[in-house]
């Protein structure tokens, strides 16, 4: 079987060997790792950063995808194809957690790119550049010499349904276009495109998969407030046109991840196919995902949050039962730290938490979460905290509650905030589950597990 190298010399500080594009069958799954943007296996990291700085960063951003999600939530799609843009669910400089190292391109090149939950394309930086920003880690992909390139053309069934996922798709003779606009003003535009992409499945022989003919944005014009470090997104929402969608029947339409709890100790995985832990595990619970007009992203429906025997509705600001209880009402996102919850909710929640804990709580400078405590606190003070989505109960542990915060660790604060805009569940809640979206049967599935030896 012919075998062929791509050079991975612009990412040896990460990688120390170059690996060999097999033949492979995916159809059973592969695994591929998660880097967190903070640890030191990803291009973000700076040894100078300071751990308080980290964390407020991290809120920070999770603050910024709650306005998002609610702005691309709240807009109206647009049937004029000639006259709108895509509107992002992301702040466009590396705002998510979480990276993926792929390679694009034949011969391939490797780039690390945002993975992102809340997203619905696949985009990288493509030259030649009308504007590109600076792309420090590896070269800017060159699809003028990709042997597996292909620009999708205007008059297709898939240029039509890349309006699906935005306000509009203009095309330019017979090139179809992607324009996306984000909260801040930057853009990525360019080619809609077909190529061959990449991945290095974390099996024990580290087999490279190559899957050809996948769509995505080639942008040749990037403006705006971009990162250096980074290449591009890879979306994961359930839009037509994200990586997991693409992939389909051949990973039976499924994904998972596997969050650890300490970005700087052990690797996420992300998962594609079946996961066969989740299969033959106990204690699995699921919850149907709600799509809802317009949108790809992952609602689920939260019912109540449990401290202890203390059961706190959703519609805590109810005056009255009668108020049904809105289906999809929270959005799951591996991109977002911190848990966001509706005002009146949050409070009620937050205090049954400082009832239930019988320490007086102290304030973090250092940080936006409102309920922290002494860092070195035990463990045992916290109740029991049950997230009670449709007929699934998680249960979370003190780590999934509360963040470490303070430069050696001197907080801990509820990784919880109040909005007044979509609730969003975070990914410090998801730690240490293996949490599967199956896209037939619109289930997440969630069991807890040790990440770190997942």
């Amino acid at each position: 079987m012919a075998a062929y190298n791509f050079s991975i010399v612009h990412l040896s500080v990460f990688l120390c060997y170059t690996i060999s594009l097999l033949s492979y069958v995916y159809g059973s799954g592969f695994s591929v790792d998660l880097i967190h943007r903070d640890s030191p296996r990803s291009p973000f990291f700076s040894s100078a950063d300071k751990a308080s700085d980290r964390a407020e960063n991290a809120i920070r951003r999770s603050i910024n995808r709650c306005d998002h999600f609610g702005k691309k939530s709240s807009s109206a799609k647009s049937s004029n194809k000639l006259s709108s843009n895509i509107t992002s669910t992301v702040l466009p400089s590396g705002e998510g957690d979480y990276l993926m190292l792929l390679a694009v391109g034949t011969p391939a090149l490797p780039l690390f790119a945002t993975v992102d939950t809340g997203s619905d394309i696949i985009w990288f930086q493509c030259s030649p550049c009308d504007v590109c920003f600076p792309q420090i880690i590896s070269p800017i992909f060159a699809p003028q010499n990709s042997s597996t390139y292909i620009d999708i053309l205007c008059a297709t069934k898939e240029c039509d349904a890349l309006s699906s996922v935005s306000n509009a798709i203009p095309c330019d003779g017979t090139a179809c276009k992607y324009n996306i606009s984000y909260g801040d003003g930057s853009i990525s535009v360019g080619n809609f495109a077909h190529e061959t992409l990449t991945f290095q499945s974390t099996s024990a022989d580290e087999t490279v998969i190559p899957v050809p003919n996948m769509a995505f944005g080639c942008g040749h014009n990037n403006t705006g407030i971009f990162s250096a470090l980074g290449a591009g997104l890879v979306g994961l929402d359930a839009g037509p046109f994200s990586l997991v969608s693409q992939l389909g029947s051949s990973i039976d339409n499924k994904f998972s991840y596997c969050l650890v709890n300490n970005s700087n100790i052990a690797t996420s995985k992300l998962t594609f196919g079946s996961n066969p832990k989740l299969v033959s595990g106990s204690g699995v619970v699921s919850t149907p995902i709600v799509f809802k007009a317009s949108d790809f992203f992952y609602f689920l429906t939260l019912e109540a949050i449990s401290v202890g025997e203390t059961r706190i509705p959703f519609n805590t600001s109810s005056t009255t039962s009668a108020v049904p209880l809105e289906q999809g009402n929270i959005i799951i996102d591996s991109g977002s730290t911190i848990t966001s919850l509706p005002t009146d909710f949050y409070a009620a929640f937050e205090a049954e938490m400082k009832k239930a804990i019988t320490i007086d709580p102290v304030p973090d400078p250092n940080t936006s979460l409102s309920l922290c405590y002494p860092g070195d606190s035990d463990p045992a003070l916290v109740p029991t905290v049950t997230a009670h989505f449709t007929g699934a109960d998680i249960v979370l542990s003190p780590l999934n509650l509360f963040r470490h915060n303070g430069d050696d660790n001197e907080f801990a604060c509820l990784a919880f905030r109040p909005t007044d805009g979509l609730a969003i569940y975070g990914n410090v809640v998801q730690n240490n589950f293996i949490v599967e979206y199956d896209l037939v049967n619109k289930l997440v599935s969630f069991m807890s597990t040790d990440c770190e030896m997942a």
